[in-house]
């Protein structure tokens, strides 16, 4: 169920509508990824190369500068938590890395999965740190589409794991 049309038609623009509303600032990591399939081996998850352009690109983003440019110091480390899935988790080392004595970079413990889940973890992840970025990387666990007992199942036999409106909301 998880496809580039669900993704495109589906998930992006509940995702750029919410961060409009908002003023959430987004770091895209689909448009400068999807022209490049060879980088995802089961076409969900990043090699080791994808990972690193998803790494470069959130410095860029928060930065103004590339990765290999450096980044500019600030009075102080910035403390910034990542909530996400199994992507996050494959990009989190080498961006803990690459920002080493500049940020302080922090995983949720395991694997986010879905909107619901780490929304129900979301106050113990935040803790009592006062986080300067926040990222959040939740959506694939969404598309799934499950049974009534919540195990993977082809489309035409499930039901989303988390329907568009919730996902919305």
């Amino acid at each position: 169920g998880i496809s580039p049309e669900r993704i495109t038609a589906e998930a992006i623009p509940i995702i750029d509508r919410v961060a409009k509303e908002t003023g959430a600032e987004l770091i895209d990591l689909y448009k400068p990824l999807s022209d490049k399939p060879g980088l995802f081996p089961d076409r969900i998850h990043p090699n080791a190369e994808g990972a690193m352009l998803m790494v470069q690109e959130i410095c860029r983003v928060l930065t103004g500068e590339s990765a290999a440019g450096g980044i500019r110091k600030k009075s102080g480390p910035a403390n910034v938590l990542i909530i996400g899935d199994s992507i996050s988790i494959g990009y989190f080392p080498p961006a803990k890395q690459l920002l080493e004595g500049k940020a302080v970079l922090v995983h949720n413990p395991g694997n986010a999965q879905h909107t619901r889940f780490g929304l129900e973890k979301l106050d113990a992840w935040l803790g009592q740190t006062k986080w300067d970025v926040i990222h959040f990387n939740h959506g694939l666990h969404d598309l799934k589409y499950v049974d009534e007992n919540g195990k993977n199942v082809p489309v035409e036999r499930g039901r989303p794991q988390i329907p568009i409106d919730q996902y919305e909301k």
